[in-house]
């Protein structure tokens, strides 16, 4: 316990995982963007509302991150310890809006996450059917193909499954995680006091 304890160890592993949090949701949003230019939906209020709550998510954590850095302050070691509260923060979203990211990946590929033919397919008979039927708005059958076999691995398959379980565990249970930001805001009793000072209250 005093490894963990001592040399801050969670709040560097903290740093880290933000940072992959962070390059995942870009990824996410990538891949986001490109089927709504593939379906040539990327002008509907619809797909504007759902890719905005994707940038929104990315933006808070990105800000997260630099408040961490911001904050940072030297050890007993000498060495730089980010601000675990924004941190901790980050832990507390990250697995709720995860799953709703894959989510968003689903609504908006609809059937052509479900319906995807093989690479194998596209080497047979049915070729000029598919490059006629399965193309996308400036985007060849095949890349679109591709596209969208991402976006279901992603999603809806075994892997895209296991990766959203993992998101939402990958600091304990949501009673754990929350426990570690309420204990670790010390600043609790100083927006009380604000209110207190506010009602005209004594302020010790």
């Amino acid at each position: 316990m005093r490894l963990f304890s001592e040399s801050g160890f969670h709040v560097h592993c903290g740093h880290q995982v933000l940072c992959r949090y962070i390059s995942k949701l870009e990824f996410t949003l990538g891949v986001i963007l490109y089927m709504a230019e593939a379906l040539d939906k990327s002008t509907l209020p619809a797909t504007i509302e759902k890719v905005t709550e994707v940038i929104v998510h990315l933006e808070t954590l990105k800000s997260l991150l630099i408040a961490s850095e911001e904050g940072a302050s030297l050890d007993r070691f000498g060495s730089m310890l980010p601000d675990r509260k924004p941190l901790w923060t980050s832990n507390v979203i990250f697995p709720k809006i995860y799953p709703r990211m894959m989510e968003i990946i689903q609504l908006l590929g609809g059937s052509n996450i479900i319906m995807i033919p093989s690479k194998r397919d596209f080497g047979g008979p049915s070729r000029p059917d598919l490059d006629k039927y399965l193309r996308g708005s400036g985007v060849n059958a095949a890349s679109k193909t591709a596209l969208f076999r991402l976006a279901w691995e992603l999603s809806s398959s075994g892997f895209g499954g296991r990766q959203t379980l993992y998101e939402r565990f990958f600091f304990g249970d949501t009673s754990v995680v929350v426990n570690r930001l309420h204990h670790a805001y010390t600043d609790k009793e100083m927006y009380m006091n604000k209110v207190k000072a506010f009602l005209g209250e004594q302020v010790e």
